[in-house]
């Protein structure tokens, strides 16, 4: 049991990226470390498919998402320059010139519905008298 310990590895390796393709590249020639094989042979245990390739970093950041969001987010950025450029030149140098401004405190959280006429007080009144009921106990 004391062996068991002492050489027991980690449930979950962390690899750079470095070292993950140096990984890769080594598994390709034939070559796994002792730690890939028991990593194998836990997801034999388990019963998952240890063969196809294993999805590395945060899902929904494959090269083809990352590609479209980065198309999108270019074409905001030349759209808000052109929207810029239109502008006449007094306004121009107001448009330059960020609103550091912070977010009111005060301010209530958008919804995509308008406000339902005395919800709230039926909330308040239903709280009044839950609380009354607790203190009769």
């Amino acid at each position: 049991m004391v062996d068991k310990c002492l050489s027991a590895t980690s449930p979950i390796r962390f690899l750079k990226a470095k070292e993950k393709a140096r990984e890769a590249e080594r598994e390709k020639m034939g070559l796994i470390s002792k730690a890939r094989e028991q990593e194998i042979q836990k997801l034999k245990k388990k019963g998952e498919d240890f063969d196809s390739p294993m999805i590395i970093g945060t899902p929904g950041t494959d090269l083809i998402t990352l590609a479209q969001s980065e198309a999108a987010e270019s074409t905001l950025l030349r759209l808000k320059k052109e929207a810029i450029e239109a502008l006449p030149e007094n306004m121009k140098a107001a448009a330059l010139v960020p609103n550091l401004t912070p977010f009111p405190m005060n301010r209530f959280m958008a919804t995509l519905t308008p406000p339902i006429e005395g919800y709230i007080e039926k909330i308040n009144e239903a709280a009044r008298k839950s609380a009354g009921k607790e203190k009769l106990r």
